[in-house]
């Protein structure tokens, strides 16, 4: 019997907590966007080489890092703190390996942020 109380008035807050997240929900996800445009700025000023440029349009959770160190010429040294700081600022996927590093942007996203 309690937990026919608590699942009711479980679903009677969910009730009364709808509206207020309808009312709020363009707000929330305006905010998203521009949390993500000011990433994207952030990301376009941090990458600045072909190298590294080349390196973040592979990273997808799909390459281990020596993988794209082969295919983009980037040097083990430029890598692995570019991973890092990409971490730290959020631009990678919550559940990205850092073998396998995955940007939180698209390669399509990622080519219009290199400007091509």
């Amino acid at each position: 019997m309690d937990n026919d109380v608590n699942t009711s008035l479980l679903q009677e807050i969910r009730d009364l907590l709808i509206p207020i997240t309808a009312h709020y929900q363009p707000e929330y996800e305006e905010r998203l966007q521009i949390q993500r445009r000011e990433k994207a700025l952030r990301l376009a000023q941090m990458v600045k080489g072909r190298q590294a440029r080349s390196a973040c349009l592979m990273m997808d959770g799909t390459n281990e890092q020596s993988k794209i160190r082969e295919m983009t010429g980037i040097a083990s040294g430029n890598l692995s703190p570019l991973i890092t700081r990409l971490g730290e600022e959020g631009m990678l996927t919550a559940d990205s390996d850092r073998n396998k590093p995955a940007l939180i942007f698209s390669k399509t996203e990622l080519e219009e942020i290199f400007g091509g």
